[in-house]
């Protein structure tokens, strides 16, 4: 009520979310500690799951070339040098897992 004894009133309509379940991933492709040719193709493989079935980001970065590529799977020619590659994966809900694995490029191609 107002002064004037007036009143007002308004419907509500709430939405209330489930908790939200960060991603599982698997890095199949490259395996730790791999190595390949300067000009050889490296098979980039990731296996994602979310229990709430969010819309998921994959994101695969290396240290030595920044972002590489957006997806699952891949096979980019990587420059000379020691990489961590890091895969990581969002949900848009504040879902987030991260992993990380070395692999080795030569300076030689491949025979």
């Amino acid at each position: 009520r107002d002064t004037d004894a007036n009143t007002t009133s308004a419907d509500l309509e709430w939405t209330v979310l489930g908790s939200n379940h960060a991603p599982t991933w698997e890095i199949v492709s490259p395996q730790d500690g791999d190595g390949f040719a300067v000009d050889e193709p490296v098979p980039f493989v990731g296996e994602v799951e979310d229990q709430d079935d969010d819309e998921l980001l994959i994101l695969w970065t290396s240290d030595i070339q920044g972002s590489v590529f957006m997806g699952e799977s891949f096979s980019p020619v990587m420059d000379p040098g020691d990489h961590v590659i890091t895969m990581t994966v969002t949900d848009g809900r504040g879902g987030e897992c991260v992993d990380h694995i070395g692999i080795s490029v030569s300076t030689e191609p491949a025979e």
